[in-house]
């Protein structure tokens, strides 16, 4: 169902990238409920975008913490406040499929400044828990943004960081 060379963003190809993130996800926090529903579906030429709106319920693990948000580990009180509890993620997905039928592009946007809104109910609280977050754009975890020297377009380059257990600014 996958081009060997789909695009999943942050300049990444392959389905072994996608089984990569669905390892991730499934690894550092527990899945609770997907709900997903096809919202547009539009035909161009040879290829054909389906767009689609989601929402999921996740509970916030330990590992969570130490995998995706490591820079908070010595802030017990925010740490305490966010194991255990439940986050509702609502966002969006983009599959883009060629003549074959085949994913060529896939691109997701997740809202995640609302879903820990809703927990923490603090705007700086959750500014601190994302600014540094090891999520980038398509919200692939596990990767870092990397602040090259900026340019017109402000480009910012995404490394991946497997196993990744600490951060240094």
């Amino acid at each position: 169902m996958m081009d060997e060379a789909v695009d999943v963003g942050n300049g990444l190809y392959g389905p072994d990238v996608v089984l990569e993130q669905m390892e991730r996800y499934s690894t550092y926090m527990r899945f609770i409920h997907l709900a997903g529903k096809i919202d547009t579906m539009v035909k161009a030429d040879d290829s054909v975008l389906v767009s689609t709106k989601f929402s999921v319920k996740l509970q916030v693990l330990r590992s969570t913490i130490e995998k995706v948000f490591p820079h908070i580990m010595t802030n017990e009180s925010v740490v305490a406040q966010l194991i255990g509890q439940e986050l509702l993620v609502e966002g969006r997905a983009m599959f883009l499929f060629n003549a074959a039928g085949k994913c060529f592009k896939l691109s997701v946007d997740a809202d995640l400044v609302k879903a820990f809104m809703m927990l923490l109910n603090d705007l700086d609280a959750v500014e601190t828990l994302l600014a540094r977050a090891l999520i980038a754009d398509n919200a692939m975890i596990g990767f870092v943004r990397e602040s090259s020297e900026p340019d017109d377009e402000e480009k910012m380059a995404i490394t991946c960081q497997p196993g990744v257990d600490s951060v240094t600014a």
